[in-house]
């Protein structure tokens, strides 16, 4: 992400800073380190900031890591330039969010941008493992589908845990999205149908994907972050899921 991110930078003219900020217990830990380092001397627009929560006594500040502790929201603050464009937009960060790891620091960084204003577009996330949508004040309207679904007949779809039954159609994007407007959390992580995270049984019905996943799915299971009501659901006008 990093290098990608400066690579574009540069091809765009190159005039927004790039922060890289890693969490890591100390230096036998630090994943990536050279890459990184490499990366932000060949570019001038990127910077990076390393925490280290328990550095060793060999790790040394200002060579090895930038600061001891954990990233948090304080950290981002301490490092991040507020500009008058933020001001004209109800706060002083000119900033998109790019962040991954577990669920814990998710929710508390994500607690502490909305704290400070940051809206939701300019929020950008990936768990390590499984994970629900941070976006809690647009629940169900992170991905959509990428593509026309061959089915665009209504269906009604059942979430038979919570006994919960609605209309689903191409707009209300994919089951996840489905899922999540109904209030249900369930797990993912890629929505993209990549890691196999939101696999869910299928009661009766069936679902297909406008791209085949990449993950692999067990017989009788469907990855809702990528799929939507399939042929079989679509004739008897019904998708029941084990949520």
């Amino acid at each position: 992400m990093l290098e990608a991110l400066a690579k574009k930078n540069a091809s765009c003219g190159g005039d927004r800073n790039i922060w890289f900020i890693h969490g890591a217990t100390n230096s036998k830990t630090h994943a990536f380190s050279n890459h990184v380092k490499n990366i932000t001397s060949d570019w001038p627009s990127a910077q990076s900031h390393y925490a280290y929560s328990a550095p060793l006594a060999t790790d040394i500040q200002g060579s090895d890591y930038d600061s001891q502790g954990r990233v948090s929201i304080d950290l981002l603050k301490s490092l991040l330039p507020i500009n008058s464009y933020g001001h004209e937009h109800g706060n002083g960060w000119d900033c998109d969010f790019y962040f991954c790891g577990p669920p814990a620091f998710m929710e508390s960084i994500y607690k502490g941008l909305k704290q400070i204003n940051i809206q939701d577009d300019r929020i950008h996330y990936e768990f390590f493992g499984p994970g629900a949508s941070l976006l809690k004040s647009q629940p169900g309207e992170n991905k959509g589908l990428i593509g026309e679904p061959k089915n665009q007949t209504p269906v009604s779809v059942r979430f038979e845990k919570s006994g919960i039954e609605v209309d689903w159609e191409p707009s209300k994007g994919t089951l996840l999205d489905l899922a999540e407007k109904q209030g249900l959390t369930p797990p993912y992580s890629c929505r993209s149908g990549v890691c196999g995270t939101c696999a869910t049984k299928i009661i009766e019905g069936d679902v297909a994907y406008v791209d085949p996943p990449l993950a692999e799915t067990a017989a009788g299971q469907a990855l809702i972050c990528c799929a939507y009501p399939g042929k079989s659901a679509k004739q008897n006008n019904l998708l029941k899921l084990d949520l």
